[in-house]
């Protein structure tokens, strides 16, 4: 049979066990490499004012939005 059906361990981002365990810390250092790059390329303003509520995590109670405007470099 080909067909598995999901399970709530196959659908999260990094699975489990320690085979998987290199591909969550490269996942990791990728985002924070684009993190990075994002930050060096743009010039990154927030308007307005963010409330918090605190649910399972912290999250804005409204849509954050943020400004990018491309940095000149010479």
């Amino acid at each position: 049979m080909f067909y598995r059906p999901l399970t709530s361990v196959s659908r999260g981002p990094f699975w489990c066990g320690p085979p998987y365990v290199p591909w969550k810390r490269f996942v990791e250092l990728e985002l924070q490499v684009v993190l990075a790059l994002m930050v060096r390329q743009f010039e990154i303003d927030f308007e307005g004012h963010l409330e918090l509520e605190f649910e399972f995590l912290l999250a804005p109670k409204s849509p954050a939005n943020f400004n990018f405007k491309e940095r000149i470099h010479d």
